[in-house]
């Protein structure tokens, strides 16, 4: 699909010579060397999104979930890794892309101000955390 992250990414890394797994054909999930989230501006990170109360103890690996609302530009349901998945992993790197909202927003989650998914993941993150903006 135009709007899979798997997609965008093997076209990137793949010629380059890296493997990209997408989690339909995963039949355990590896530790990963690196971690590298974006967040939405409602604090989601991966496609756990605030509505879908995201747990940083959560037993499974990958879940199935629906954003409410529906991103208009992606309005379909979503696979996603659990936190406990996505901090199965030495390093943490966020970009943020330069938005002075989404920095407020990263910022007050890593002072535990708010309980955003990304304020659950980084409450819950044992190693350190590097966030480009």
């Amino acid at each position: 699909h135009d709007a899979s992250n798997t997609g965008k990414l093997r076209a990137v890394f793949e010629p380059a010579g890296a493997e990209v797994a997408a989690l339909t054909v995963m039949e355990k999930i590896p530790h990963f060397a690196i971690c590298w989230l974006g967040m939405g501006g409602d604090g989601h990170i991966a496609s756990l999104f605030p509505n879908t109360d995201p747990q940083a103890d959560a037993p499974q690996n990958v879940v199935r979930l629906t954003p409410d609302p529906l991103p208009p530009k992606a309005p379909f349901d979503r696979i996603s890794l659990t936190i406990p998945a996505l901090l199965a992993s030495d390093v943490v790197l966020f970009t943020l892309g330069g938005s002075a909202e989404k920095r407020a927003v990263f910022e007050a989650a890593a002072r535990h101000e708010n309980d955003l998914p990304v304020a659950r993941f980084l409450a819950a993150a044992r190693q350190e955390v590097t966030c480009f903006t």
